[in-house]
């Protein structure tokens, strides 16, 4: 007869706070603002620019959409053209506005940091390595023990901690490759980007010239 079990400090613990960690890791799936579908649109007499709500969300990185409403912060994918005959930059001479105030918008560095999943977290698996697998005979005496928390520990923590560690470098590089601000854009041309706002309780935007 096989079972396993330790005594309660080195068994029944470690499961009660491993069992604490409601979920593992998740992994990142890429935002392209290239492919999202626009359904709002404000059009300015020289720029016209559509954007997106919820992009994280919609996209199933529920992880990340978890924290950006914690966060009190919004990932918004937009489209803008240059009507104009001049090259127009983000935050040089045409900025984003949601009603009538000017969008703050955050650099993809500091948006990363705030929304990312955490990863020292995973460290509590780490109180899985006592767990030993006991093995005994029909009379209940042990027989062999083996120490497959050596393993278990170990292995789950350092699977968690490079998921988290890699989709948090995908988020990063997504807001990064896909930042508009002081990206110029020629007359005539349509940039795609992602921005990183303070919450807007989803209102609309819209591009003006400043200058």
């Amino acid at each position: 007869m096989y079972q396993l079990f330790t005594t309660m400090k080195q068994f029944i613990f470690p499961i009660f706070l491993g069992s604490l960690i409601t979920s593992c890791a998740s992994s990142y799936t890429n935002l392209n603002p290239r492919n999202t579908f626009y359904i709002s649109s404000e059009k300015p007499e020289e720029i016209t620019l559509s954007y997106k709500y919820g992009v994280l969300k919609e996209s199933g990185n529920k992880k990340y959409s978890k924290k950006e409403d914690k966060s009190g912060l919004q990932v918004v994918a937009v489209k803008v053209t240059n009507n104009s005959d001049r090259a127009v930059t983000l935050n040089e001479n045409y900025s984003i506005y949601a009603g009538g105030s000017q969008v703050n918008l955050m650099s993809p560095s500091y948006v990363a940091k705030e929304i990312k999943q955490g990863v020292a977290i995973y460290l509590l698996y780490m109180l899985l390595t006592p767990m030993v697998y006991t093995e005994s005979d029909d009379f209940g005496r042990t027989t062999s023990t083996t120490p497959v928390g050596l393993i278990i520990g170990p292995g789950i923590t350092l699977l968690n901690i490079g998921r988290a560690a890699s989709a948090n470098a995908k988020f990063r590089k997504d807001l990064e490759n896909f930042s508009l601000i002081g990206k110029s854009i020629a007359p005539g041309e349509t940039a795609y980007g992602l921005m990183g706002v303070q919450n807007t309780g989803y209102a609309p935007l819209k591009a003006k010239l400043t200058d």
